[in-house]
């Protein structure tokens, strides 16, 4: 069987600090529990994380795409 190289393990690294966020209930950087879901009787998504430390759920505003083109 052939070994897998991890990079040295920088590029796990930089993913986990890509994911981290700072929890708005206790102030700490953490890999946040993600909770996707649907509005009751509506289409419309909704995105909620949940920090492991403290369980604060705070959800995140919908990012605004520009169009480079406008």
């Amino acid at each position: 069987m052939g070994k897998i190289e991890s990079g040295g393990g920088r590029g796990m690294k930089e993913y986990r600090d890509q994911v981290m966020q700072t929890c708005s209930g206790c102030d700490t950087d953490v890999l946040a529990i993600r909770i996707n879901g649907f509005y009751a009787g509506s289409r419309d998504r909704i995105f909620l994380w949940e920090c492991p430390m403290c369980k604060f759920i705070w959800r995140k505003p919908k990012p605004i795409v520009v169009n480079e083109n406008d």
